[in-house]
């Protein structure tokens, strides 16, 4: 980024470095950047074009691209048709679901990679105080089958997990598995004093992560086997990111990924208690 166009005062006054998660901030209506390609037009929701930029630093004449129509298409399948039909070039992401239907596709060539981003549920102890009884959490733990919805909901195109370290990132310990066993989650909401369980919410996007609408339904509907009521409300992330904020449900989708590869990014984020000032656990 260009340190003397973000610095001083934009015109409301405000520092023109300011990061801002959600809202107004100078960078958000102000682009800079050195790279191939310069923002023609941008249309949300409808279309986003981009041309080759001349008087990119390095040499002239490398790559075949001069112009970049990227177009969002929400449903999967209708993404997929345009792909097949010819209407556009590349698609991301591809579902799991047509994996194959597109790898058996002389015409078209599937790219996949191991991704390191984890997808987890938040439990809001200070809000839902049932969440605060350590059997509780155990037996919500032992409820959900990471396993189940990776082969069912993913076909078995994800990984199964029961932590926020991916192999290969320090912190990592070999041999944790999911610990998916109902008998004992129903146990554990017994011994907890839950038998007949309780009520909660749970909020998650339906368009940010793959199938994430489908993996919070699976999600609630697994600890309605051990009598937990879930009320879930799944929303656009445009809408999500603010409610997520505000911890608006006892228990939130959250997926992530450091950009920077850092280990300690997971724990830095995800573990760590809330500390705005700080800005430890988002």
């Amino acid at each position: 980024m260009d340190s003397k166009f973000y610095s001083g005062t934009d015109e409301k006054g405000q520092s023109k470095d300011v990061i801002a998660k959600t809202g107004y901030s100078f960078a958000n209506e102000h682009e800079s950047g050195t790279g191939k390609f310069v923002v023609v037009s941008r249309e949300p929701g409808v279309k986003w074009v981009l041309k080759r930029f001349p008087d990119y630093w390095e040499k002239p004449g490398k790559g075949n691209v001069d112009e970049i129509l990227l177009t969002p298409i929400k449903e999967n399948a209708t993404r997929v048709s345009a792909l097949l039909s010819g209407d556009v070039d590349f698609i991301s992401p591809v579902p799991p679901q047509d994996y194959e239907r597109i790898r058996g596709n002389p015409d078209f060539k599937l790219l996949t990679m191991a991704s390191s981003r984890i997808i987890t549920f938040q439990m809001n102890q200070k809000k839902k105080p049932e969440l605060t009884n350590l059997k509780v959490r155990q037996a919500i733990i032992a409820a959900v089958d990471n396993a189940g919805i990776v082969e069912k909901i993913m076909d078995k195109t994800t990984t199964p997990s029961q932590q926020n370290s991916p192999k290969g990132f320090a912190g990592y310990a070999e041999g944790l598995q999911p610990r998916f066993n109902m008998e004992k989650a129903k146990a554990l909401m017994k011994e907890a004093g839950y038998e007949n369980g309780f009520s909660l919410t749970m909020i998650s996007t339906n368009d940010r992560y793959t199938n994430d609408e489908k993996i919070a339904q699976a999600v609630a509907g697994m600890l309605s086997k051990i009598n937990i009521k879930v009320d879930l409300k799944t929303m656009p992330k445009s809408q999500y990111c603010d409610q997520f904020e505000a911890q608006a449900g006892d228990m939130q989708i959250i997926g992530w990924h450091p950009d920077t590869e850092d280990s300690g990014n997971y724990g830095e984020y995800l573990l760590m208690c809330k500390n705005k000032e700080k800005g430890y656990g988002q």
